[in-house]
């Protein structure tokens, strides 16, 4: 099965990151493909796991996130 995860803003410390981290380890220990989809990913990239970082303007406010679900 193919499953994609999208995360506006990964970074190794968050509750939220570390979920959808271990999610993903999971699926993809468990045969899975996983492509992550995020607009910054801060950090080591976890082998198998295809991320795919989407570069838009306006990170700081509520227009950078309408900005990547829109390229999304």
């Amino acid at each position: 099965m193919k499953l994609a995860i999208v995360i506006f803003r990964y970074f190794p410390f968050g509750g939220l990151q570390r979920d959808m981290l271990a999610i993903a380890q999971a699926a993809h220990s468990a045969g899975h493909q996983v492509s992550i989809f995020c607009g910054d990913w801060q950090g080591e990239k976890i082998p198998g796991i295809e991320v795919v970082e989407i570069k838009t303007s306006g990170w700081f406010d509520i227009a950078g996130v309408k900005n990547f679900v829109r390229a999304f």
